[in-house]
């Protein structure tokens, strides 16, 4: 596994921080990295071009013609991991690769699926929050599980500040997940709680956040959600 694909918008802070954190901390030795993306300019665009990472723009975000298809197959990488890619990937487009690819999810997993998880960890005042890697399937956040990590939170904690957080926990999971991978590791379904959490304003989520801040567990008002 020599060429990794990290699937990741151009102007989002998620895949630059996961970029950013295996490229400072050299955390995957010879391994090379390359962007698929959907802009030509932002901060993980601009960020893997100053780094001299390969950056393949994809002008279909859907991924789920043939010319992206190509586009993929030409990169000649390995496998996919998909780091806050905002939009559904087809299975077409997953089984391009020698290995199955893998998702960079900001949630202890089966619980908290959904997108900016770490948004409803905050506004819910969990006392914990973390990260895991997992394969990818025709469903979001519901292949196997390779590898995850649990983070404890602290009142002072901002939104912004978890998101570095759980972006930095996957970019140090990730070699242990590809280790496992190269393997034939296939994962595992863990049982418990499973909880899709719906997107949500800012405002909307400060106002759960001010409801809950001071209040004991069995109080608390959850973020709108769905038990799968």
């Amino acid at each position: 596994m020599k060429r990794i694909a990290i699937l990741g918008s151009g102007d989002a802070l998620k895949p630059k921080i996961i970029i950013e954190t295996l490229v400072e901390m050299n955390l995957l030795l010879d391994r090379e990295l390359v962007l698929f993306t959907d802009k030509d300019s932002g901060i993980c665009t601009d960020y893997c071009k100053e780094q001299g990472i390969e950056v393949i723009v994809f002008s279909n975000t859907k991924l789920d013609d043939s010319v992206s298809a190509k586009v993929a197959l030409d990169a000649k990488t390995d496998i996919l991991i998909s780091a806050g890619w905002p939009y559904k990937v087809p299975i077409g487009f997953l089984q391009l690769f020698k290995f199955n690819p893998v998702n960079c999810h900001g949630s202890i997993l089966p619980d908290y699926r959904g997108s900016r998880a770490y948004m409803h960890y905050w506004a819910n005042c969990e006392d914990y929050y973390g990260a895991t890697i997992h394969y990818m399937n025709e469903k979001f956040d519901d292949g196997k599980i390779i590898v995850q990590g649990r983070l404890k939170s602290f009142p002072e904690e901002t939104p912004i500040m978890m998101h570095r957080r759980t972006a930095e926990l996957c970019a140090y999971l990730l070699p242990t997940a590809l280790m496992l991978i190269e393997k034939g590791y296939v994962g595992k379904q863990i049982n418990g709680l499973k909880r899709y959490f719906s997107k949500l304003s800012p405002e909307e989520f400060e106002q759960y956040r001010a409801y809950n801040v001071n209040r004991s567990v069995s109080d608390r008002k959850l973020t709108p959600h769905k038990i799968l």
